[in-house]
């Protein structure tokens, strides 16, 4: 039974796919592997173009795994009082309590 949401793939044992595979490593890597907004003025200037326009590149698959159910569709927010900021201390801190 195929599932809706993953693509119908290949057999490991087919011809196509060992070509495939064998086509990987003969592809040159990305020109942004390892770089990050802090390392690279290129990948600073994506990120912010992308947050002025107000463009989400996963927004599809975030819909995709809320109408799945593999993800919640709200955040539950944490009240952020007095109480949390204990606990966060607790976990962050040495472990002493008294």
């Amino acid at each position: 039974m195929n599932n809706p949401i993953l693509p119908a793939l290949v057999p490991k044992n087919d011809y196509r796919f060992m070509l495939w595979k064998d086509s990987l490593k003969k592809r040159p890597a990305p020109w942004n592997k390892g770089l990050n907004k802090n390392s690279d003025s290129r990948v600073k200037k994506i990120s912010a173009t992308m947050k002025e326009k107000k463009l989400n590149n996963a927004k599809i698959w975030r819909e995709k795994r809320i109408k799945a159910g593999e993800m919640p569709s709200e955040q539950s927010l944490l009240e952020k009082n007095w109480m949390l900021a204990e606990l966060i201390g607790l976990a962050l801190g040495d472990g002493h309590i008294e």
